[in-house]
């Protein structure tokens, strides 16, 4: 097992993030031995704002709190919701949206069945193919948006 936790160390010359298991490639810069202490009493906020994305001293990708976060597929999450309307977007953990697909397409069948075919041009099918066309949408942006807020490409 390992030793050291995952963090800031420095390794070669330079600050590298350990990720628990290997080296990667965010460095920071390392402090300097001649840099102003902070006076006493001064207060100092704990709190650091993050790298902007992007830039060599961001940690790698990662979910809330530093752990590491799932890649979600979009095709899966396509193809689910082309079976199912709004399982696909209940997938990627948008489960109020995902509902309200589904939901929409139970009604559009409903109107359907329950009420004939003199409704389904005008309610029931209209209701059901835009419940089913936006659900796979939905859930095919809503798996890109994840990856890339996590730092994934597409």
């Amino acid at each position: 097992m390992n030793e050291h936790a995952p963090g800031w160390y420095e390794h070669e010359g330079e600050r590298r993030y350990w990720d628990g298991t290997q080296w990667t490639h965010s460095t920071s810069i390392p402090s300097t031995p001649g840099a102003p202490a902070t006076p006493p009493g001064t207060a100092v906020s704990p709190y650091t704002p993050p790298p902007p994305y992007g830039s060599q001293y961001a940690p790698p990708p990662g979910g809330p709190g530093g752990m590491p976060a799932a890649r979600k597929e979009p095709a899966l999450s396509l193809l689910v919701s082309f079976l199912i309307p709004g399982v696909g977007s209940m997938i990627n953990g948008d489960v109020g949206p995902g509902v309200a697909f589904l939901s929409m397409y139970v009604v559009g069948l409903l109107l359907i069945v329950c009420l004939g075919w003199i409704i389904i041009g005008f309610i029931g099918l209209p209701l059901c193919l835009v419940a089913w066309v936006w659900g796979m949408v939905h859930a095919y942006q809503g798996a890109v948006e994840h990856n890339r807020a996590i730092g994934f490409p597409g």
